[in-house]
């Protein structure tokens, strides 16, 4: 009796904890040709991922979070590789609910060829 129960209740286990899953986040990959992230916190920022697709206004917040690949940089260090003049592939992601700035993108090999 205790055996089955014990079977029940890790076959039940899975079901207990299914909900629905929401996305709370959305991403608009541009470029910094045509945007230009802004400096201070509250500032906004426009962007949209093609021609015909409509523009998302994101607020840069306190909490907003830049990486070159999968490592994290500061917003300082961000500026200075953005800064080269050249253009470079960025992904914005932003929350869908209060359009705040989530954290910034650069592709891994934006450091190196900020170096040349």
């Amino acid at each position: 009796m205790l055996r089955t129960l014990m079977v029940l209740a890790l076959l039940a286990a899975p079901l207990a904890g299914h909900a629905d899953m929401t996305a709370v986040e959305d991403s608009i990959e541009t470029s910094t040709a045509v945007v230009s992230v802004p400096a201070s916190v509250g500032s906004s920022l426009i962007a949209r991922s093609c021609r015909s697709c409509e523009y998302v206004t994101m607020t840069l917040a306190a909490t907003t979070r830049f990486f070159v690949g999968r490592t994290e940089i500061s917003q300082a260090d961000y500026a200075r590789l953005v800064a080269d003049g050249k253009p470079h592939s960025l992904t914005l992601m932003y929350n869908r609910e209060n359009r705040a700035l989530t954290r910034v993108v650069l592709p891994a090999h934006a450091r190196r060829s900020s170096r040349r």
